[in-house]
This record gives structure tokens, sequence and C-alpha cells, in this order.
């Protein structure tokens, strides 16, 4: 059985988003996954809560 590779709780951000890439901490946290398909990939479910395109606030 393979293990996957993103456990739930882990903070991540999308590879697509340049800007959050500066921010500590991730965009969004793994709440579930699924896999691995037979492709070997695996699918997570996040929660993305963070604003990361508002100004940065003193």
């Amino acid at each position: 059985m393979t293990t996957h590779p993103l456990p739930n709780g882990t903070r991540v951000t999308h590879f697509s988003q340049v800007r959050a890439r500066h921010l500590p901490g991730g965009t969004a946290t793994v709440v579930d996954h699924q896999g691995p398909w037979p492709d070997g990939s695996w699918e997570y479910l996040v929660r993305a809560t963070r604003d990361f395109l508002a100004p940065a606030r003193p």
C-alpha cells in the first residue's frame, strides 16, 4: 500500500498562486485525499480560507 505524500492538516499553496508563494503558511489546508489513482497521482480536497490577494495589513 502506498502512503499519500500530504497528510491531512498540511498547509499548501497552489502552484499557480505566484504571489501567494511568498506568504508563510500557504493559502489552503489539506482536509481529505483520494488515491493513488492508476497513474500514481493523488487527489486532495483543500479548505482555502486565506485571501492572498488582499493587501498586507500592519
